[in-house]
């Protein structure tokens, strides 16, 4: 008789494996109920919960994407004796969720679990009067999820990309203004959107859905005023500028536990190999900045190197460690360099919530935001002039819920 049920999973790069198997107390036979990637979110397995009729229900990603949000209940008829799946799974409702800790009554007739939902949005600080004065204040207005990536050249406003009634779209605004400019919206997604380093040329993401493993992924250009736009690559690439006009561009790929820098030209596409950098993570696990010159990357591995940003100097290609004194945190998850080169801006994450640092070239550290509550920062991104930093700041709220009659 089968007592039990339990969830493997692997993760290597872009691949996602997860199954739900059910077994006996002694561990055999298992048995394969369901083969489902989207069960995967960035903490690892989602809520699943084995109730008395045998059915086994279970949260699932709506996208594909790991995300903790826009997720939907799901439940599969199994045999309570066998353990073998009796049929395909069925949704239960539409409304997206993102179901966790599941609890089942004795009689399997009432379900009570805990959602969860976040807001993205982008915050402007100013950098003149250093972090006593930084005084972040909300950019983005609106309740739609935004992610800054960007400046336009002048420094005047803030490039971001938007997911708004289900597609990607890229957007920009002005610091001086509380209402963003369509820049691409359309029939695809578009996202990661940066400018060029002398910024006639716009440099994003494009793909038919908004799935994270989705094969039609191209890294497309186009001209800033007028021009048709064309692809650059086809793949899981990420890619960065530096901020003056003799500056580069440079592309990434993950390559099993290694991220592969080439050099990238705006027009003709990629170019030669410039380093490989061992990693720990997948490619969503680690960040990397390329200095505004155009002459270094810093380079961050949320599950490897965690006190630490490894500096990969172009000219000579070599790789040196930065060790971040008074480290407290658990992992810097994101990066950018200042204007002028000098330092580094990072977010350094501890659970569920982060703060912003500031980071001079010796490794000496410099707290500029640190919300309450929980919040999570990510994608620093300073301006040109030096004058302003943008930066996503993510604010969480959890309710519990009962479900009935499913």
């Amino acid at each position: 008789m089968v007592n039990g049920w339990f969830t493997r999973s692997r993760v290597e790069g872009l691949k996602i494996e997860v199954e739900i198997e059910t077994c006996d107390l002694q561990g055999g036979p298992r048995t394969l109920v369901l083969s489902e990637p989207r069960l995967w979110e960035p903490n690892g397995v989602s809520g699943v919960h084995w109730l008395p009729d045998g059915r086994i229900l279970y949260s699932a990603s709506r996208t594909g994407e790991s995300s903790y949000t826009d997720r939907n209940f799901w439940s599969i008829a199994t045999d309570p004796e066998s353990g073998k799946p009796l049929g395909p799974p069925v949704r239960l409702g539409d409304e997206a969720q993102n179901p966790a800790n599941l609890q089942a009554s004795a009689d399997g007739k009432r379900l009570i679990y805990v959602y969860s939902r976040f807001s993205d949005a982008a915050y402007l600080g100013d950098l003149e009067l250093g972090a006593m004065r930084f005084n972040p204040r909300r950019l983005t207005l609106e309740e739609w999820n935004n992610w800054p990536f960007d400046w336009t050249r002048d420094s005047t406003a803030v490039l971001f990309a938007s997911i708004r009634n289900g597609r990607y779209a890229i957007f920009q605004q002005r610091i001086d203004q509380q209402t963003p400019q369509v820049l691409l919206s359309g029939a695809e997604n578009y996202r990661r959107p940066i400018f060029s380093p002398a910024g006639d040329r716009l440099l994003y993401l494009a793909s038919a859905t908004v799935d994270y493993f989705d094969p039609t992924k191209r890294v497309m250009s186009k001209p800033v005023n007028e021009g048709t736009p064309f692809v650059l690559l086809t793949g899981a690439y990420y890619y960065r500028c530096g901020s003056v006009p003799s500056a580069g561009c440079v592309v990434a790929e993950l390559q099993g536990q290694q991220l592969v820098f080439s050099e990238l030209d705006p027009v003709k596409g990629k170019g030669a190999e410039i380093q490989r950098v061992d990693v720990h993570g997948g490619d969503w696990t680690v960040a990397w900045s390329v200095s505004p010159d155009g002459n270094k990357i810093a380079i961050v591995d949320e599950w490897g190197r965690r006190g630490e940003v490894r500096i990969l100097t172009l000219p000579d290609h070599a790789v040196g460690t930065l060790a971040l004194r008074g480290w407290k945190w658990e992992a810097v998850a994101s990066i950018a360099w200042s204007a002028d080169g000098d330092h580094l801006f990072a977010t350094a994450a501890t659970g569920t919530s982060s703060v912003l640092i500031s980071i001079d070239l010796r490794g000496n550290m410099e707290v500029l935001a640190e919300p309450k509550g929980g919040a999570w920062l990510s994608y620093p991104v300073p301006s040109p002039d030096g004058h302003h930093l943008a930066y996503m700041k993510r604010t969480f709220e959890s309710n519990v819920v009962m479900l009935e009659h499913f």
